[in-house]
């Protein structure tokens, strides 16, 4: 599969009503009313809410608990509501675009954040990345191109 941005922002806007290949559990929204289709050319937010993903949700959730206030408990919890983006900065990290998918009303886009780069910060070690340098054609095949 190939990744372009117009592509996955209207993937992920529109296939959350799709069934999962993986999954055992029917899936409970109904499609979207009409395909979901982003111009380029305007800001997509002015329609669409950023989407507060479930892994994002989930870490919220267990910083929460280690917070003994009760009322900063509460406003804390409240970042979980908040859109952020999905970062596939992995191979691995691939597999949670499908489950992330299958949360996302036709109201809403999900956020990605490509970021698997062969040698990404040239050897910095900043943010150091699963990919060396001259490792293209493994990021091309197992990245971009994997069927997750």
């Amino acid at each position: 599969m190939k990744f372009s941005q117009s592509v996955l922002l209207a993937f992920a806007a529109s296939a959350a009503a799709a069934p999962s290949s993986t999954s055992n559990q029917p899936v409970k929204r109904a499609a979207c009313a009409s395909a979901v289709t982003l111009d380029a050319s305007t800001n997509v937010f002015k329609k669409y809410t950023l989407h507060p993903n479930n892994f994002y949700r989930k870490e919220v959730e267990e910083a929460v608990k280690q917070i003994s206030d009760p009322s900063l408990a509460a406003a804390a919890a409240k970042v979980a509501d908040v859109g952020s983006f999905l970062w596939l900065d992995t191979i691995e990290n691939i597999g949670k675009l499908e489950p992330a998918l299958q949360d996302v009303p036709c109201e809403h886009i999900l956020g990605l954040v490509i970021y698997d780069l062969p040698g990404r910060d040239c050897a910095a070690k900043a943010s150091n990345g699963e990919l060396k340098v001259g490792e293209i054609s493994r990021y091309k095949t197992e990245y971009i191109d994997s069927k997750f």
